[in-house]
């Protein structure tokens, strides 16, 4: 199995991980990003975005849940 551009194994589910490592952000930047958040820089907004589109990331509705909702 041959890599996407981004080095990640095409029989894996890309992560925001792999995103904010192509992106040079951190984790918490991609997810400002995901969730739209207003104080994202621009430039790093599209650095982000291209780094999703270049590997093909979709966020995973079942992972996200509201904040205060514990986790057992």
């Amino acid at each position: 199995m041959s890599p996407t551009p981004g080095g990640v194994p095409d029989f894996m589910a890309v992560s925001m991980h792999d995103v904010a490592r192509v992106a040079g952000v951190s984790q918490r930047t991609v997810s400002n990003v995901v969730n739209n958040y207003e104080f994202v820089r621009p430039e790093t907004r599209q650095r982000v975005l291209d780094a999703m589109a270049r590997l093909g990331y979709v966020p995973n509705p079942a992972s996200w849940r509201p904040s205060g909702t514990a986790v057992r």
